[in-house]
């Protein structure tokens, strides 16, 4: 088998799992045990479970990873089929290659990528292939870690600025782009190499969501950035519902929250940017939460997070000098374990990382962060997952 094949092979085996297999032709049968979790309290589902590891992340390191310069460089960052990590450039003309083996940072491979806020987040695609999500760009980024290039003719034409940021792989083996400025859900076939805004569409209104995540149900919640509704989208009905869970507001500036993380308990999770609370979306009651988690004060805070193999949820810290540390299980966050991370607009977004490490993605920072649990190294199948790997 060649290596393409097995790239090919081995993101479908971690996209339709043999919990997920017999379910393909109802895609809304989609359960928590595709994320290896299954039900409240971090019980290992049958299987490879991330969470039958159990680390403590009391550490983060600055230096292993640095020399990176400029401002605005990356905006989150994908797993790749070979181990490594593709951060997304934005104002960077080069992706971004983190091999957490070597302990190294690459961007000179795939280069000569310029414009700024080019690319918004990015979703490995099930032909092993990485999709970055348009926002001034008119064109998707296509990475293809096998040939280690980088694609921006195939899907194109996609005019506006501040389009699009973050993006999911729904259970139709589609990409659905989440509108920030755009009124249309931008919808991506790999397997046609086209791209759709008409299907989806008539979302007005100005910086609405901010990243998405695909629920336990199928469906892909958008998490609101200044909307008071959170999106729905339903990739079997190809619609849109933003009347269901609305009315979301929170304390702090106008910029509620960054990106979202499915929990072991199968809710959704919003990372404060200046939400003074954390979001928690229960996509079975159709609600949302902004008291249960709350008193973080301060602006533009997390971008983005990463579910650690311990059930936690960790915030990529922006302007925060600390990583936020969500517990699903007590309802609490730390800010106080990881600390002294001083400086501004620092990371956006994070990855877990094969060797158990989560890396977050360098925007002004220099460095990569790196969170260390001293953890083994870990099955690449469930980190490839449609539930985890994106921004």
């Amino acid at each position: 088998m060649s290596e393409a094949d097995q790239v090919r092979t081995l993101t479908e085996e971690a996209f339709w799992s043999r919990h997920h297999r017999g379910r393909r032709d109802n895609p809304h049968e989609v359960t928590a045990e595709q994320l290896g979790i299954s039900g409240g309290g971090g019980t290992p589902a049958p299987g490879v479970s991330l969470l039958r590891y159990h680390p403590r992340w009391r550490s983060a390191d600055t230096t292993t990873i640095s020399g990176l310069i400029g401002s605005g460089k990356w905006s989150g960052g994908v797993l790749g089929p070979d181990g490594k990590i593709y951060g997304i450039p934005s104002d960077s003309e080069s992706v971004l290659i983190i091999d957490p083996v070597a302990g190294t940072a690459d961007t000179t491979t795939i280069t000569g990528l310029a414009g700024t806020y080019k690319w918004q987040g990015g979703v490995l695609g099930p032909d092993g292939k990485i999709y970055g999500i348009p926002s001034d760009s008119e064109s998707v980024l296509i990475i293809d870690p096998v040939a280690g290039t980088a694609d921006t003719t195939t899907i194109t034409g996609l005019v506006g600025e501040a389009k699009w940021q973050g993006g999911v792989l729904g259970p139709d083996g589609k990409i659905y782009g989440i509108p920030l400025m755009s009124e249309s859900v931008l919808i991506i076939d790999p397997v046609a190499g086209t791209a759709d805004t008409t299907t989806i569409t008539g979302l007005v209104g100005e910086a609405k969501w901010q990243g998405g995540v695909l629920g336990p149900d199928g469906k892909i919640y958008g998490i609101p950035l200044m909307s008071e509704s959170v999106l729905i989208i339903d990739p079997v009905a190809g619609t849109a519902d933003t009347t269901t869970i609305t009315g979301v507001t929170a304390g702090g500036y106008g910029y509620k929250w960054d990106g979202g993380i499915l929990g072991p308990d199968g809710k959704i999770y919003g990372i404060p940017t200046d939400s003074e609370s954390v979001l928690i979306i229960d996509p079975v009651a159709g609600t949302a939460d902004t008291t249960t988690i709350t008193g973080l004060v301060g602006g533009v805070k997390w971008s983005g997070g990463v579910l650690g193999p311990d059930g936690k949820i960790y915030g990529i810290p922006q302007r925060s000098e600390s990583v936020l540390i969500i517990d699903p299980v007590a309802g609490t966050a730390d800010t106080t374990t990881i600390t002294g991370l001083a400086g501004t607009y620092k990371w956006q977004g994070g990855v877990l990382g094969p060797d158990g490490k989560i890396y977050g993605i360098p925007s002004d920072s220099e460095s990569v962060l790196i969170l260390t649990g001293g953890m083994p190294t870990m099955p690449i199948e469930p980190l490839l997952s449609p539930y985890l790997n994106k921004y």
